[in-house]
This record gives structure tokens, C-alpha cells and sequence, in this order.
């Protein structure tokens, strides 16, 4: 398959090699290869994705000769399971007719999403985690400060099936941003404490792994006039703080997202 020229056109979603800047960007030139699923021990079969390998010809023998997509992050350029299931139904029924998922393991999912049909469903382009005995998958992404995207990321809690929602734009945009990243990859961490009332906090904070492009800064002028349209006190305003290999911070604290899960908590390593 030659992904160069136009991707891959679906009913609700095409496919793009990013979605960073707010439509798809085509694939690199000489993007063929074969698609292929690739799963994770230890972890939920939902926490699979859909990754691409670029091989020297259409043989399928030369797929152990080839090596997988790379995305801008450097990471497998890939396609999880749940986003799968959210804009691209046609292609999670072929996957459930090829054996590498099962009508199991998909109905819990579809149960959780229609929680989030009133308007923010799981996107091309959102990066998607999972709990499990193994540990937690690391989903490296792109954020693109110029159009706020991925605006979301998802976590899926093996052991209750239950899907949740990390809001980026909370972590990584103010209403007042004081300084801009072009584009930068993060990763996602996840801080669990257990609250006096038995429930279980998720606190997420972010790494910055990589700052592709050099750090702007808005000039004073505009940020004065932004807390002026916003009747924000310019001491309000919180200047994010950047570096590669460390927290994203805000006034010298990690910038984060909590998120009570409503449920007793259940042990590392029980049965997903």
C-alpha cells in the first residue's frame, strides 16, 4: 500500500501521517508498506494499535525486512485500538473477523464511548494509555502550541474496562500563555493516591521529552491586551516552564490534571 500520495480515506476519519496542525499532514514520500497490529503483553487487548511498515517491495516476505513508520515524535507512527473503535468501525470489524480482537473484548469500550458522544470522543491524533499487571503504556505525542493540539489524551483502566479523559489543553495552555513551544513531545505520567474515602485519585503531570522547534515568546503587549479582553490580573497569569527531561512547570510547581476515579480501587497486578 502507497500511503505518500493520499492516505487512507474512511467513512468518519481519513488517515494522515500527523494531525498536529489541525488537518492531516500527508505521509512522508515512499510510505509503502504493509499495515500491521501490534499488541502488548501484560496489558488489556484494546491497549493494541495499528502500526505500518515500510518494506523494499510488496512481497510478503519482505516485511521482516522492512522497519516501522517513525511519526515526527520518533516513536512507531501507530493508530490505538480505542480511536480505532471511535472513528473507524468498518476497520475494528476487520480486525475482529482477523482474530486480534473479540466482540469481548471490544463491548465494554463501546459502553464507555457513548459516555463522551456529546462532543469529544476519542480523535485521530489523541494519544491513548493503559493500566494493566505490566504497568502502564507510554504513549509519547506531539503537542502543537500553535492550534492546541491533541487537546485530549485517554486512559483506559484494565482491571473496571473504564475509559477516562485527560484534558492537555488544562496541562499545557492558559488562558494567558505566557510563552509557546511550537511543537514539543510529552508524555503523560500518572501519580495514583489512594483518598481517605477509599476512592483513588489519578493525578497526571507531563515530561517533556523533546523540544522540536525553538521556544517563542508572546511579546509583552499581547499579553497585556489578552488579560484586558479576559479580565485576567496580569499576576494571574501562569508562565509555563519547559525543559527537555523534566516536569512541565507552572511558578515552580508541576502543572497537573486530577481526576477522581469513582470506584473502589483495586490493587496492581489483580486481573484486568
Amino acid at each position: 500500500m502507497d500511503m505518500s500520495e493520499f492516505g487512507l480515506r474512511g467513512p468518519r476519519s481519513s488517515v494522515f501521517y500527523t494531525y498536529d496542525t489541525g488537518k492531516g499532514t500527508p505521509f512522508p514520500p515512499g510510505t509503502r508498506g504493509f499495515f500491521y497490529w501490534k499488541s502488548f503483553r501484560g496489558f488489556h487487548p484494546m491497549s493494541g494499535e495499528l502500526r505500518f511498515r515500510i518494506t523494499p517491495d510488496a512481497r510478503r516476505e519482505s516485511f521482516t525486512q522492512g522497519r516501522d513508520l517513525l511519526g515526527p515524535d520518533d516513536f512507531p507512527w501507530r493508530i490505538p485500538a480505542l480511536t480505532i473503535l471511535s472513528v473507524w468501525p468498518p476497520l475494528m470489524e476487520q480486525l475482529k473477523g482477523e482474530g486480534y480482537l473479540s466482540e469481548f473484548d471490544i463491548r465494554p469500550f463501546k459502553r464507555e464511548l457513548k459516555r463522551f458522544d456529546w462532543g469529544f470522543p476519542p480523535k485521530m491524533g489523541d494519544p491513548v494509555m493503559t493500566f494493566g499487571p505490566a504497568g502502564i503504556t507510554l504513549a509519547p505525542f506531539v503537542f502543537n502550541f500553535a492550534t492546541l493540539l491533541p487537546s485530549q489524551a485517554w486512559y483506559i483502566h484494565g482491571p473496571q474496562r473504564k475509559v477516562y479523559r485527560v484534558l492537555l489543553r488544562i496541562l499545557l495552555h492558559q488562558d494567558v500563555p505566557h510563552a509557546i513551544f511550537p511543537k514539543a513531545v510529552f508524555n503523560l505520567i500518572r501519580r495514583p493516591r489512594l483518598l481517605p474515602n477509599g476512592l483513588l485519585r489519578n493525578r497526571w503531570v507531563l515530561r517533556c521529552l523533546k523540544i522540536l522547534e525553538p521556544l517563542q515568546y508572546h511579546p509583552w503587549h499581547r499579553i497585556e491586551a489578552a488579560c484586558m479582553k479576559t479580565g485576567i490580573s496580569r499576576n494571574e497569569v501562569s508562565e509555563l516552564a519547559i525543559t527537555e527531561g523534566d516536569l512541565v512547570r507552572a511558578r515552580g510547581k508541576p502543572v497537573c490534571f486530577d481526576h477522581v476515579v469513582k470506584q473502589h480501587w483495586q490493587r496492581p497486578g489483580d486481573p484486568i
